[in-house]
């Protein structure tokens, strides 16, 4: 077994692109080594999606405005971490 298991962080975000890059970053400013970020953007209408792909570390999801439950669905679909 790993001594490090890996976290998977689920951002879903709407229309958020005036905190979608805080959020970002403060996931990315932990101290614990092996995380994995995907932000899910649930249809914005906004800069939200190009702004969380600037950021290479990041495991973006685009869909159809489905919902905060939804994004989040998509985001654990995608998880890695088990």
């Amino acid at each position: 077994m790993d001594p490090t298991p890996l976290v998977s962080v689920v951002l879903p975000c709407y229309n958020g692109a005036d905190f979608i890059a805080d959020a970002i970053d403060s996931v990315r400013a932990q101290t614990y080594p092996a995380v994995e970020l995907i932000v899910v953007d649930d249809g914005s209408t906004d800069a939200s999606g190009e702004i969380a792909a600037a950021y290479h570390e990041v495991t973006l999801v685009r869909q159809p405005r489905g919902g905060l439950s939804a994004a989040r669905n998509a985001g654990l679909r995608t998880a890695r971490a088990i």
